[in-house]
């Protein structure tokens, strides 16, 4: 039971410690969401403006700056939430094994690993 109970302490411990960086990723994560479903608007927008026949070269340059603008917004958005989420992910995988060592060094060798009886 006392395992259990430092095993939910560490993991509370460690998503305490980087709460920040779950939130900043997971608002993140929210952005490139809205962002991917402002695309498909702007397509539409553009073959509403094709069918009624109102759109010049200039409009299509600036909805072609615009899809740009959102691609590259919607790339930066999903680096930065990889970073924050998967990148802390990798920090609690480190963590948990300095805590699995620390757990063990006190261990003497022969219970880590186990030796031979000389016949």
């Amino acid at each position: 039971m006392e395992a259990r109970m430092n095993s939910k302490k560490f993991v509370l411990d460690f998503v305490k410690r980087h709460k920040a960086k779950y939130i900043f990723g997971i608002i993140f994560v929210l952005v490139v969401d809205v962002l991917q479903m402002v695309l498909p608007r702007i397509i539409g927008q553009i073959t509403d403006d094709m069918q009624n026949r109102t759109i010049n070269k200039a409009m299509l340059l600036s909805y072609a700056g615009l899809i740009l603008l959102v691609a590259l917004l919607t790339m930066t958005f999903r680096y930065l939430y990889r970073i924050y989420i998967i990148g802390t992910e990798k920090n609690w995988s480190m963590s948990l094994e300095k805590n699995s060592l620390t757990i063990c060094l006190p261990c003497p060798l022969s219970t880590i690993i186990p030796t031979r009886q000389a016949t």
